[in-house]
């Protein structure tokens, strides 16, 4: 019997072993599987949350600070261009002045974003010019190199002139760090030899704020739901520890007691535990084991209740997953508002595939280049909207080496066939292994501003010439001068009837046709307002068509003419040379006849719009003349003013006759525009302004030559003409002195200026300036009389020197005729 006891007992504690053993393993697995599946899925749901969100937040924010670096980009580029073009339109402003124009300092110190702001300041030296801060004015800037470290790198790069960009650490008043961004681009012209930099700054997070503060949101609820599943997971944790521990207890001790009585009630819970384990949350345990009175029963009920409240756990983990979507919905949400953001933004955005396919695009670039739908512009190849294929290829080529940001000029082809010039930004996206994925950018409607650019360059095409060939016409001018001085003087010396006489008449004569050449080339550089009156525009439009009319009567004419007279201040002789040049130029193109029409009118500044010159702010005259010939081309329009420029066939044209009349109403304060195209005719447009002054006409003398007597100085720094006015003046009876230049010149009045009856002086020397050798002169004597002489016609400067005191005005090349008759009036008045 106690064999038998100690046998079964032996057996007991045997299978008491064996059923632990088998019971506690299921319930340790399940309780690691549950613990490690809680804590797998709360990382997992965890950081769901958190990489999608923050990788929507970092591609917003990557865009939005894109977006604003490319706005303070342009930002710093139109600042240049505006502060180039107005120093172009003011050059005569220093800057003293431009510092104390508030026009200027508007376009110097445009504002960028909510707090930055454009300063200028000069290359090579630093010195800043314009700042918001006016402690900084006039300031070199590099006392900030040690204070801002990483704003002096970019702004250093930037002394050498060239266009610089980059980020920068600026130091707040609290001692925090804020990223900001800063674009430098050199002005075109330089002003002063100064070569100008405009520069353009603020912060970054300014274009990011959005995504930060909805940074800050999904934040804040990724981190709620994060240490809701922590605290749900450990108390989950501790109550099923504790369950544990207490199951494992009584099992064990009532295995010791009952191990073969309780074995399959067991064996059914761990089928239970087991299927609980699996996930199966609704399985229930059999009624009959709740039921119990003993441990079983009451493990039975506490595994109901564990599920009852796992359950629960998990339909809050549905409540809050289906808060996690409604978290997704806002997100979606905020992607629509960055949609509405890509949608609206006031450029052309675009993303294709590198082969050409278009992904996206919005609605202002598709408006942009005119198609109906954003469908129909989709659905074209990228190749198809460039103007020259070849630049989409050169482009890619250039793209696909390059990892940084592309920014270049082209022309692009719009639905209805038109060319717009385009400012092109695009960066390639590539994956991890270099690839590029696509290629996103904008388009930026520059059309206006290259037509502006055409014009502006155009005009400073048109003053370097000018200034080209005034100066030839000057040197000219000299030459004729010592030819027709020593032809005059050989004249006089010979009688009436020698032979040689009449030959030398004729060589007067030719000089005197020579210098038509150099007076139209002086006309185009704007060199002479001969005699100006006020005189009624539209009378003279009659009287020239008058005479025109009578020689090409195959060419309709038709005036449509301002009953308002147009008065302007013009020499007459110029105006109509102008007119006839234009007439003949519009006959020509229409060799078997059609229509010319005139037609004047009266614009105030307002009403001529943005033109590349400089004009006063009254009111102007329009004069256009308008044919129905062949018409230009545009490469024949812009040389169509260059002197010697002709399309017609040798010996029907000079050249001149429309670069005179460019230059000759630039003279006269006005400017010339001209409008064609091939088969469709071309309209010239001429503008001057209306005026109220009145100049006297100048009235010529005797032809005879003059004698007299007295002291007359010669000033010149030209040799030749130094001689030969010398001794044409000592022809006529005068005691001559000379002087090389302006300094010399003082020198020899100064020691006898009571002698010295006129001084004949040079308008234009080096040195000491004719404008400044007559101010010396009327410091020594107020009373001196001072002939100029020049081989540029009456100018702008020559005026301004008439009417401070000057007594006279001569042109080179001039015969001792119309010498003596100048130095006879002067001395007489």
């Amino acid at each position: 019997m106690q064999k038998s006891t100690r046998s079964s007992t032996s057996m007991v504690k045997e299978f008491t072993r064996q059923y632990l053993l088998l019971a506690l393993f299921p319930v340790v697995v399940f309780f690691a599987l549950a613990v490690a599946g809680g804590f797998i899925a709360q990382r997992h749901l965890s950081a769901l949350i958190a990489d999608s969100t923050h990788e929507l937040s970092s591609d917003a924010k990557k865009e939005l600070e894109s977006l604003g670096q490319q706005v303070i980009q342009n930002k710093a580029r139109d600042a240049a261009r505006q502060v180039g073009l107005f120093l172009s339109l003011k050059p005569e402003m220093d800057m003293d002045a431009l510092q104390r124009s508030a026009q200027f300092q508007a376009i110097a110190m445009q504002p960028v974003g909510q707090n930055g702001y454009v300063c200028l300041y000069e290359a090579g030296t630093g010195i800043m010019r314009i700042h918001p801060n006016p402690e900084l004015a006039n300031r070199k800037m590099d006392f900030l190199s040690t204070e801002i470290p990483s704003w002096w790198v970019i702004f250093q790069s930037s002394l050498s002139g060239k266009e610089i960009s980059g980020h920068y650490d600026w130091i707040e008043s609290d001692g925090s760090v804020r990223k900001k961004y800063m674009a430098v681009t050199p002005v075109d012209a330089p002003f002063r030899e100064k070569n100008l930099m405009v520069a353009a700054t603020t912060y970054l997070d300014e274009f990011s704020a959005p995504v930060a503060v909805m940074g800050q949101k999904e934040a804040a609820i990724s981190a709620n739901f994060n240490d809701f599943l922590v605290d749900q997971l450990l108390i989950a944790g501790v109550l099923m520890a504790l369950f544990f521990l207490v199951t494992f207890l009584s099992v064990y001790l009532i295995g010791r007691r009952s191990a073969l009585h309780y074995m399959l009630p067991i064996v059914t819970l761990a089928t239970a535990a087991e299927n609980f384990g699996d996930g199966h949350w609704d399985a229930d345990i059999e009624p009959s084991l709740v039921t119990r009175k003993d441990e079983i029963g009451v493990l039975a009920r506490s595994f109901e209740s564990m599920r009852r409240q796992l359950q629960k756990l998990f339909k809050d983990l549905e409540y809050r997953v289906s808060e996690l979507k409604l978290a997704q919905e806002s997100l979606k949400e905020s992607e629509a508002h960055f949609r509405g953001l890509f949608d609206g933004v006031p450029v052309g955005l675009y993303r294709t595939t590198f082969d050409g396919r278009i992904i996206d695009a919005n609605p202002m670039l598709v408006r942009m280049l005119g198609y109906p739908s954003k469908a129909q512009f989709l659905s074209k190849k990228a190749e198809d909207i460039y103007a020259q294929p070849i630049d989409r290829s050169k482009w890619k080529s250039i793209i696909e080496r390059s990892d940084v940001k592309n920014v270049h000029e082209v022309k692009m082809r719009r639905y209805d066939q038109s060319v717009l010039w385009v400012e092109n930004h695009s960066r390639t996206v590539r994956d991890k292994d270099g690839t590029i994925l696509y290629v996103e950018g904008s388009l930026i409607d520059i059309n206006e501003r290259k037509k502006m650019e055409n014009q502006f360059q155009l005009a400073q095409r048109m003053e370097a010439i000018g200034t080209l060939a005034g100066g030839l016409a000057h040197d000219f001018n000299n030459l004729m001068m010592g030819i027709l001085g020593n032809v005059s003087i050989m004249k006089l010396d010979t009688e009436n009837n020698s032979p040689h006489y009449e030959k030398l008449k004729k060589v007067e004569q030719l000089i005197q046709s020579g210098s038509q050449l150099t007076s139209q080339l002086l006309g185009y550089v704007r060199q002479g307002q001969f005699e100006l009156k006020v005189l009624d525009l539209n009378k003279i439009v009659k009287d020239s068509v008058e005479i025109f009319g009578r020689t090409r009567k195959e060419v309709a004419i038709h005036m449509d003419l301002s009953s308002i007279a147009g008065q302007v201040e013009i020499d007459r002789p110029q105006v109509e040379q102008v007119l006839f040049n234009l007439f003949i130029n519009s006959a020509d193109a229409m060799p078997d006849g059609g229509d010319l029409r005139l037609q004047t009118s009266i614009l105030n500044r307002s009403e001529i719009g943005q033109k590349p010159y400089k004009m006063g702010s009254g009111r102007y005259i329009l004069l256009q003349v308008t044919d129905t010939g062949h018409g230009m081309d545009a490469e024949t329009q812009n040389r169509i003013f260059d002197p010697f420029f002709t399309t017609k066939e040798m010996g029907r044209g000079t050249g001149l006759g429309l670069a005179s009349a460019y230059g000759i109403i630039k003279a006269h304060a006005g400017f010339i525009d001209v409008a064609s195209e091939i088969g469709q005719g071309t309209m010239f447009s001429i503008y001057l302004p209306v005026s109220e002054r009145k100049i006297p006409e100048v009235v010529k003398g005797d032809a005879s030559i003059k004698f007299g007597k007295g002291t007359i100085l010669v000033v010149d720094d030209e040799e030749m003409v130094l001689d030969i006015g010398t001794e044409m003046i000592g022809k006529m009876g005068y005691q001559t002195l000379s002087a090389r230049n302006g300094g010399e010149a003082i020198s020899v009045y100064r020691k006898s200026p009571d002698e010295i009856d006129l001084v004949v002086l040079d308008l234009i020397m080096p040195g000491a300036s004719g404008s400044d050798t007559f101010d010396m002169l009327r410091q020594i004597n107020a009373g001196v009389k001072v002939l100029l002489a020049s081989g540029y016609s009456i100018d702008s400067q020559a005026i301004a020197l008439m009417d401070r005191g000057c007594d006279g005005f001569i042109q080179k090349p001039y015969n001792l005729e119309d010498l003596s008759l100048k130095i006879d009036e002067i001395l007489r008045s």
